[in-house]
This record gives C-alpha cells, sequence and structure tokens, in this order.
C-alpha cells in the first residue's frame, strides 16, 4: 500500500503520541480519499485497545486497527511496515484475544460487518465509549444487521 492511499483516525492517544501523529503527518503528508486505519493507543495492555466508538466503528467499516507503534515504526524506517506485529487484536475489556479488528479486516468488502446477525441491545448506554443505544442500532442496522427485542425473534 502506498502512502497516498492512507488515511487513519487516531483515538485516545497520549500528547506525546500525537505528537508522533504531527510528525509523521509533516514527513510523509499527502492527499488522501477515504479511510483505511485506525491507530490506537495501546500502552496499558499491548495490543489492546480502550474500546471507543471508532474503534466498533472501525471494525463495522473494515478498517485496519493497529497500535500508534506502526506509526512510530513506519517514521523510524521511513517506509511502510507490516501492520501484522501491530494490529489490535481487541478490546482492552476481556483478556483474551478477539481479534474482532483482524476478522473484519478479513471479510471482503462489499459485505456488511454485521450481515446475517442478529443484535439485542441489553443496556440503555455505555458511558465508557459515549454510545447511545440509537447510535449503536444506527450502526448495526447501517452494517445490514438486525435489532431483535427477544429471543423468539429470527
Amino acid at each position: 500500500m502506498e502512502i497516498n492511499q492512507l488515511l487513519f483516525f487516531v483515538t485516545c492517544l497520549e500528547r506525546y503520541q500525537l505528537d508522533r501523529v504531527d510528525e509523521f503527518l509533516r514527513k510523509f503528508s499527502s492527499r488522501v480519499t477515504q479511510t483505511t486505519h485506525l491507530i490506537k493507543n495501546d500502552d496499558k495492555h499491548t495490543l489492546r485497545s480502550p474500546l471507543s466508538i471508532k474503534l466498533i466503528e472501525a471494525i463495522a467499516n473494515h478498517y485496519f486497527c493497529v497500535s500508534y507503534r506502526w506509526l512510530i515504526d513506519y517514521i523510524k524506517y521511513d517506509r511502510i511496515v507490516d501492520k501484522d506485529a501491530n494490529e489490535i487484536e481487541g478490546d482492552d475489556t476481556d483478556y483474551h484475544s478477539q481479534d474482532g479488528p483482524k476478522r473484519s479486516c478479513s471479510i471482503d468488502k462489499c459485505h456488511s460487518f454485521f450481515e446475517n446477525i442478529c443484535s439485542m441491545i441489553k443496556c440503555t448506554k455505555n458511558n465508557d465509549i459515549k454510545m447511545t443505544n440509537d447510535r449503536l442500532q444506527d450502526l448495526i442496522t447501517t452494517s445490514d444487521g438486525r435489532i431483535i427485542t427477544c429471543m423468539t425473534q429470527g
């Protein structure tokens, strides 16, 4: 992938990490047209990221989710480095590897992430990621998923 094919978002990064993002942008500045990567802070748990609305959206949209260290290596070696070693394995709410981001990227982009999946929302909101149930429901339904209200629905 060439640098002019990258567009990424950053979330949950510390100030010093944002400074490195700025350094990257100065060094490899280019015009981009679509999002391809989400860069996350995994300082607390290696290859695990704080749960955020951006992480959920990135998974639903098949974006690569990588540690900010991928960006550091990119700057250090002055070239694109293999993302696999820095790919986020899941959020930091569970210590078992979920591989949600990686599995999402392996799905053909012509297929929606929630296609053929029924979801039941059992909470009123999640304060940690500041996502309302309406926003979560929109994300699921715009990705071809279905919302059910009881287990007998199908």
